[in-house]
Formats: structure tokens, sequence, C-alpha cells
């Protein structure tokens, strides 16, 4: 066995010290954007300003939210043709984290109701895209 052999060997991390965190990190916007959603934009009809909020129009738009990743059998192949994924799955979770920050933002606007659905659906795509990648990173690990 060659040197390299030993080095990469020896430098590579066993999955069980690092697979639990990527998968806490792929079930944290999932869940956020599927259901804590609801209770945001609950939350927010409560303020006087926002009473034109109904019951409808969240349960609508929060249930949209989950195509995402009733899609991902379509863009996963895609996904799979990058010989790394250890990329995308960082580039993700840095968007991810942009989005959050952005609909921290957007609330005090006007029409922040349209600006922050239109960023939780950016953040669903991306979820999923992370959830690809992700899961891709682990299998050509083992």
């Amino acid at each position: 066995m060659s040197a390299e052999t030993k080095a990469a060997k020896k430098k590579r991390i066993h999955p069980l010290l690092w697979v639990p965190t990527l998968y806490l990190s792929e079930s944290l916007p999932f869940n956020v954007v599927l259901f804590a959603t609801v209770q945001f934009f609950a939350s927010m009809r409560l303020l006087p300003e926002n009473a034109w909020l109904t019951d409808g129009q969240i349960a609508f738009w929060t249930a949209m939210l989950g195509w995402p990743w009733s899609l991902k059998p379509f863009w996963s192949p895609l996904l799979e043709m990058y010989r790394t994924k250890k990329h995308i799955v960082v580039a993700t979770q840095f968007i991810g984290g942009v989005c959050f920050g952005l609909v921290a933002l957007a609330i005090p606007v006007p029409f922040w109701f349209q600006i922050v659905i239109a960023i939780f659906y950016i953040l669903a795509f991306n979820a999923a895209t992370h959830d690809i990648a992700a899961d891709g990173v682990y299998i050509d690990t083992l």
C-alpha cells in the first residue's frame, strides 16, 4: 500500500461522526417550511393590520410549500451528474441561512405576506435540493 493510500484512509472520518448532524441539517428546514410557517402566519394574523389573512389562505399557501419534496425525483438525476455533492450541500446551507434572514427583514414591509411566501418557496426548493445532495454525499462515502 502506498503512502498516499494510507494517508487517504487515515484522513477519512467515519460516517457515524457526521451523518447524524447531516440528517439534522436536512430536517430543520423541512420542519420550519412545512410546520413552523403555519404557526408563523397564524400568529401574524393576530395583529390588527393582518386581519385579512384567513385560515384558508394560510392552509393553501403552506400546503403548496410541500411540492418541492414531491418533485425531488424529477431533479435528483440532474444533481447526481455532479461528481461531488459536498459543494452543493454547503451552498444550499448558505442559501437557506440567507433565506431565513430575508424572511426576518421582510416582516415589517407592508406587502410582507407575498414576499415571505416567495422566500419560503425558494427555501423549500433549496431544502429539497439539500436533501438530495446530502443523501448523495452519504451514499458516495460508503
